[in-house]
């Protein structure tokens, strides 16, 4: 066997994050309390929202204030119809009020669906010259300046002057999420190689039996969601923002898909999304001072049996526990009949490498507590049907893990580094991708209403809160 880095359980939490619109003041986000509720439940404090605007509602623009006080951080969105340096200025005002709430600035959002006119220009031409003003005033600005600036998102994709790609990778007709991340990140590395990637939206909704992109039952949505989070970190996604936090809107119709992409339902109640990433971040909680700053390390683990469509990701806590998350991605919508797919469960070896003196099995699709505890063992049977599990080896018995290193695709999201991380490898990209589309070996990185109205048409295919 070969020993397998891990990354620390924190900042894998840390890669979870969430699309809000806390500034919306019609609709189900207009109570900053419930907003902050729901965040706390998830355990995530890390969202995506637009730039402040001082011209919207200013209740909504104070809440956008009070999220920050309460620790969350954010990726800000540009507003293609504000000028970049205006953008600029009031992110660094909010900066200035807000210090260190601002972990991304993000350029126009789906400009295909929201089309960007600057400078005479329209369309791709447009939104690449707002895209490099853009990315000029906040590098010049000395509270931005290390703010990692993404690209804007577009159908078909373009270059843009940005630190990270950035990617939508919706899966359509409730399919897994795997593939659809490594297309979006593949083909944006394509037209912009060598950066890191992240993902600003995805997701699924729950309205079933509707046209467009297909919608899924609620515990269909949880295993997806799960599964996202996990193959982002895994691919190398800096951030991975799921749309959206709620059901915000009534749809008496039952037609409209915008209204039910949340991980809460309108009356604020978790779906079992909402439920299932609770548990997870439970499970993955290190509350070391030192939980993002210990150097993790790696651990010989090995799997038998394990099917081709199977997953693993290894994290580390401050106290030395690994926790090896296993997920498996089969077909589990069928979108002919608009019902789940029954998966029967594989028998899953793993082999820990070790003995360890407690070894605790979580299904986070049920619970934030042990579903089985085994003492003084190194290895035990899993049985895997088709959503994550998780595996904390606690209390190590013998030595058998390699000196401590930190793992080469560490990023931090906070600030650009000289040394970006490594992203998928044009072999894995292939692997996973229709035969149509391949990756060559040289691309080395991969108003309020009306935006609801846009998600079910539109074309782009591609931690705990400190309070």
């Amino acid at each position: 066997m070969s020993a397998i880095n891990a990354i620390r359980a924190a900042d894998f939490i840390q890669t979870m994050g969430v699309d809000t619109h806390i500034d919306f003041t019609d609709s189900g986000y207009a109570n900053i309390d419930a907003d902050l509720n729901a965040l706390r439940y998830l355990g995530i404090n890390h969202v995506r929202d637009e730039s402040p605007n001082p011209d919207f509602d200013p209740v909504g623009q104070t809440h956008l204030g009070d999220a920050a006080n309460a620790g969350v951080k954010f990726v800000f969105f540009a507003q293609g119809g504000v000028d970049p340096s205006v953008v600029a200025e009031r992110l660094h005002d909010f900066a200035a009020a807000h210090p260190g709430s601002i972990i991304g600035i993000e350029g126009p959002n789906e400009v295909n669906n929201f089309p960007v006119r600057y400078q005479g220009l329209d369309g791709a031409d447009a939104a690449q010259a707002y895209q490099s003003a853009l990315f000029s005033a906040v590098k010049s600005d000395p509270l931005l300046h290390d703010v990692p600036v993404l690209g804007f998102t577009d159908f078909p994709v373009y270059a843009s002057a940005s630190d990270l790609n950035n990617t939508h990778p919706y899966s359509e007709n409730g399919d897994q999420p795997r593939a659809a991340i490594l297309a979006a990140a593949s083909d944006q590395a394509a037209v912009d190689p060598g950066k890191p990637f992240a993902i600003t939206e995805t997701g699924y909704h729950t309205l079933t039996a509707s046209h467009g992109r297909e919608g899924v039952d609620e515990t269909t949505q949880a295993k997806l969601v799960l599964n996202t989070y996990a193959d982002a970190a895994q691919l190398g996604s800096k951030q991975t923002d799921v749309y959206n936090l709620l059901d915000a809107y009534q749809d008496p119709s039952g037609t409209d898909q915008g209204a039910h992409y949340g991980l809460f339902r309108l009356d604020n109640s978790p779906k079992p999304a909402a439920t299932a990433i609770h548990n997870l971040t439970s499970i993955l909680h290190d509350s070391s001072p030192d939980s993002s700053s210990f150097s993790a390390g790696s651990l010989d683990y090995s799997m038998t049996g394990l099917p081709g469509t199977g997953q693993t990701l290894l994290t580390e806590k401050s106290n030395g526990s690994f926790q090896v998350m296993i997920w498996n991605e089969p077909a589990v919508w069928n979108p002919q009949s608009d019902q789940p797919i029954a998966n029967s469960s594989t028998s899953v070896s793993v082999n820990l490498g070790q003995n360890f003196e407690t070894v605790q099995v979580f299904d986070p699709l049920q619970s934030a507590d042990a579903v089985q505890t085994l003492h003084n063992v190194s290895a035990l049977s899993l049985d895997l049907s088709d959503h994550l599990l998780v595996v904390q080896a606690s209390g190590a018995q013998a030595a058998s893990t390699i000196p401590a290193v930190q793992p080469a695709d560490t990023f931090n999201f906070n600030t650009v580094t000289e040394s970006a991380p490594s992203d998928p490898s044009p072999t894995e990209l292939n692997s996973v991708l229709p035969p149509a589309i391949t990756v060559a070996s040289d691309v080395v990185g991969v108003p309020q209403t009306d935006f609801l109205q846009h998600i079910a048409s539109m074309t782009i295919h591609d931690h705990d809160l400190v309070l």
